[in-house]
């Protein structure tokens, strides 16, 4: 296939709608706390858990808290987003289940204590401004490090905008159920090779009901690996489409358990070359969707001029249909009606990027239709559209 196919048979409706614009990236960076973050000990990774009977490790919290200020440099009062979220696993056993419900919110401390960073000086929960809720599921890992784009709990993407100040803090909780039931088991990863501030625990079975510092809890060694991934705040220009149970992911190469398709705000944009494999998917967030059509929109625009929707009655329609390059109909889903249509595995297309385009880039967005109104109904009436992604040819 090629990313300048004519335009497939449908209906006029369904190129209403689509696509979506991100914004070049600015520079960013990486927040840690720890001088190894690759290695995981397997002496690393104390939690709460049932050492009587062994039968699986209860419901705890792991955290770190960034000075951005004082720590890391950064300005007063110049704006970040957080956008993505890496811990290590040093082994996630879900037990009789599939998969572990893990939960990676970001925090903005409004009142650390005055001695921040000490052993004896815990994080005071009431404290705490939620900026951020992810829900992550993993299934059996051991010695893995986890990487988790943000996204609210619908699945949308998402970024934490925080604003350093000396007065305030980051902080990043990677939390786990408790796996009794399941007879699981959660053991964060790390080692011992030196930190520059210390990580915190919270559980409350085991009496540590605020975030505690590991070496108050007698354990002075446990370098936890969680890191948070940062840009200037509006990097990411995210345009979410609809917000309604679908999402899109893409990915540029070969598609391997490091470069997976991707769905989080630092996957809205990409770049591409003449002759790589440029892979679309889409994946429904539940039931609602499927055994609807589903189609993928792209236009092709010079790098810089992103397209701006005419149509403010449709504000999550950012295709210009009075361009020059007027918007193609990639895949026409409502082929597929005999076959089933949206399934519960989603849909993954790959394409060949054609030669020519260096100095363009592509927008990509997908609809849901329901042609015989039978489906749950869409919010504005008429479709379902993902977050759209841009690819920039290079």
């Amino acid at each position: 296939m090629s990313l300048v196919a004519s335009p497939a048979r449908f209906v006029v409706a369904l190129v209403l709608l689509l696509a979506l614009a991100a914004s070049g990236r600015a520079q960013g960076g990486v927040l840690t706390q720890v001088s190894n973050a690759t290695t995981i000990s397997p002496t690393i990774g104390v939690v709460c858990e049932d050492t009587a009977g062994g039968s699986g490790t209860y419901a705890n919290s792991f955290w770190r808290s960034f000075d951005l200020v004082g720590d890391h440099g950064f300005p007063s009062g110049v704006a970040i987003d957080i956008h993505r979220v890496s811990f290590s696993v040093r082994l996630a056993d879900p037990g009789t289940a599939a998969s572990i419900p893990m939960r990676v919110r970001i925090w903005e401390d409004l009142s650390p204590p005055a001695n921040w960073g000490a052993v004896n000086a815990p994080i005071n929960p009431g404290g705490l401004l939620l900026k951020t809720d992810t829900l992550v599921t993993l299934p059996f890992l051991q010695n893995s490090i986890v990487t988790v784009d943000l996204t609210d709990l619908t699945g949308e993407s998402t970024v934490a905008t925080i604003v350093p100040l000396s007065s305030r803090r980051l902080v990043v909780e990677v939390a786990a159920p408790n796996l009794l039931p399941t007879l699981g088991h959660f053991y964060p990863g790390g080692n011992a090779l030196g930190q520059t501030r210390f990580a915190y625990l919270s559980s409350s079975v085991c009496g540590i009901n605020t975030p505690t510092t590991y070496p108050q809890l007698g354990f002075s060694n446990e370098c936890l690996n969680i890191t948070a991934s940062w840009v200037p705040a509006g990097t990411f220009v995210l345009r979410h489409g609809t917000q309604e149970g679908i999402r899109m992911g893409t990915a540029v190469g070969l598609v391997t358990p490091a470069n997976p398709i991707g769905t989080g705000p630092s996957s809205v944009m990409k770049q591409a070359s003449a002759g790589d494999q440029l892979v679309v998917g889409l994946s429904p967030l539940g039931n609602d969707f499927l055994g609807l059509p589903a189609a993928l929109a792209a236009q092709l625009f010079p790098t810089g001029a992103v397209p701006v929707s005419p149509d403010s009655n449709f504000p999550e329609i950012h295709l210009d249909f009075g361009a020059a390059s007027s918007p193609l109909l990639l895949y026409d889903g409502t082929q597929q009606l005999l076959f089933g249509g949206l399934g519960p595995q989603g849909i993954t297309l790959s394409y060949t990027v054609p030669a020519g385009l260096s100095g363009q880039s592509v927008l990509l967005q997908w609809v849901v239709l329901d042609p015989f109104l039978q489906g749950p109904g869409f919010q504005n009436g008429f479709f379902a559209s993902s977050e759209a992604h841009v690819i920039q040819m290079l």
